[in-house]
């Protein structure tokens, strides 16, 4: 064997050097990999030890969850179909900007988003109005019966006349879906 020509020093030096060498190998790819690989594990057991949590209690309080979406969601209630729920939700922006003075150059409807329970129903509308006018009918859509809100909203002067603003918003309005069991 090759450690039997080494003096006993050398023999114990190549000995030590393999036993560190052997060490640190071992450690990088067995020993390191199995502490990420636990710690991760833990990190989400952790985590999903939250949502349990969280969920049981949620279950606890699923009637009183119910109960308030039922008594909310008539408020919301879509109708029958999505064109129809596009078109009365059209219907009444034009009514409100009619009755505030405010002039719809557009109304362009977005795809909706599924929000899960409920769907946000999103238009663009693009409009003229003066100040006045237009505070008026941003207060009627938030105050209206349907929910309609102002997410966000653009405003412009109009170089022509002094008191007309070039207003670009998007009204959002959510429908819930109808509870299924």
């Amino acid at each position: 064997m090759i450690l039997s020509r080494f003096s006993k020093r050398e023999r114990s030096l190549t000995i030590a050097t393999i036993t560190i060498v052997a060490t640190v190998v071992s450690y990088g790819f067995v020993v390191e990999p199995l502490i990420s690989s636990w710690s991760r594990l833990n990190r989400r057991i952790g985590s999903m030890s939250l949502k349990l949590e969280r969920n049981y209690k949620l279950l606890g309080r699923g009637e009183i969850i119910e109960e308030r979406y039922k008594r909310y969601s008539r408020y919301v209630k879509p109708l029958s179909s999505e064109e129809e729920e596009v078109a009365s939700m059209l219907k009444e922006i034009e009514a409100m900007a009619r009755a505030d003075s405010v002039h719809i150059n557009n109304i362009r409807p977005h795809p909706a988003r599924d929000r899960g329970f409920y769907e946000d129903f999103i238009f663009e509308v693009i409009a003229d109005a003066d100040i006045s006018s237009l505070v008026k009918f941003i207060y009627d859509l938030q105050n209206s019966g349907n929910l309609l809100r102002v997410k966000k909203f653009t405003l412009s002067a109009v170089s022509k006349q002094k008191d007309q603003l070039k207003i670009i918003m998007l009204i959002n309005k959510p429908a819930v879906k109808p509870l299924t069991k």
